[in-house]
């Protein structure tokens, strides 16, 4: 029972799913050879399932596409590298080459979480560029795949109209990538901007990555105020460049102690004893600077060196003889 009713849920979801996808195509487009190379663009922006989406619709309403394979071998024999692969002249040639009528060129791009599929229509045999649709779209895993048939669908009806009405005659030279300049037709709009075409609206702004991009200034709020002596509040009670603890100088920079001025003993009508870090401290007056004990409090300083005439210690005159009536002198 419980599998039956998943089938015929199943079934529901598919049939509701079907018409859209559903299209009569024009007769009027069968049989025409066309190429549609893979898409430019990252895997993640969608490129890869919107390639597939479009070749598989158009091979639906054409009967038979040009392989992309042969197109880029084509390409290859045409020794073209780099970005003028993509002008409106190369792919022409390319695609004649490889006996495709139109070459249906597509390109993912994004800017920052808005991706749009741009697909340019160019006829092999003037090289000039007939459509330009542009469909965009917010979440590439799940709207990439309905871009595809959206710009398969419009490809579809911009051939049903040139092959009744006829191409557009050639206008002039078209350069490298870029449409004639003295082509009257406007850059047509994109084709899929408004509610019900880009779905889901667009996440909210991140203010730290604008502020990283420097669209909009450090959110760090005002500097604290300075005190009265000129410091932070943060360096309360240390000693500052040039003036008493807590006031401080330019930039609240601490002083060294060594070169503090030493203050003045009250009565006493002179400066205050060294500090215990100078040289002149009672603690380490008379000792080696370079040895190892300098600078620690109650360390022995170095000994003389036993060599020379001081090597052995002198004993003063008479040191060895026993005083008179010493116990050793007496006899037994």
């Amino acid at each position: 029972m419980r599998s039956a009713l998943t089938i015929g849920l199943a079934a529901l979801v598919v049939a509701a799913a079907a018409p859209a996808q559903a299209e009569d195509w024009p007769a009027s487009v069968q049989g025409l050879k066309v190429v549609v190379p893979p898409a430019r663009g990252k895997p993640a922006w969608g490129s890869t399932r919107i390639s597939k989406a479009v070749q598989k619709h158009m091979k639906d309403a054409l009967g038979e596409l040009v392989s992309p394979t042969a197109f880029a071998k084509a390409q290859k024999k045409l020794k073209l590298k780099g970005k003028a692969r993509y002008s409106d002249a190369n792919l022409a040639k390319a695609g004649q080459a490889a006996g495709a009528q139109w070459v249906l060129d597509l390109e993912i791009t994004k800017q920052k979480w808005l991706y749009t599929a741009t697909a340019r229509l160019i006829n092999t045999e003037t090289g000039q560029e007939q459509m330009n649709f542009r469909s965009q779209y917010y979440k590439p895993t799940k709207e990439s795949a309905d871009r595809g048939f959206r710009i398969a669908k419009r490809t579809v009806e911009k051939l049903d109209t040139l092959t009744r009405e006829g191409p557009l005659p050639v206008i002039g030279p078209i350069a490298s990538g870029q449409r004639p300049s003295n082509d009257p037709r406007p850059l047509p709009p994109p084709g899929d901007i408004g509610p019900e075409d880009v779905g889901e609206p667009p996440p909210p702004e991140d203010p730290l990555a604008q502020r990283l991009d420097g669209a909009l200034p450090p959110d760090d709020g005002p500097p604290p105020p300075l005190e009265p002596g000129g410091g932070r509040p943060g360096l309360r009670g240390r000693p500052q460049r040039g003036g008493a603890p807590g006031g401080g100088g330019p930039g609240g920079h601490r002083v060294p102690p060594a070169r503090q001025r030493q203050p003045v003993r009250r009565g006493g009508g002179g400066p205050a004893p060294p500090a215990r870090g100078d040289p002149t401290h009672p603690e380490r007056r008379g000792r080696n600077p370079g040895c190892g004990h300098h600078g620690r409090p109650g360390a022995r300083a170095r000994e003389p060196a036993r060599s020379g005439p001081g090597r052995h210690r002198q004993w003063p005159a008479g040191a060895g003889l026993l005083a008179p009536g010493h116990p050793l002198l007496r006899r037994g």
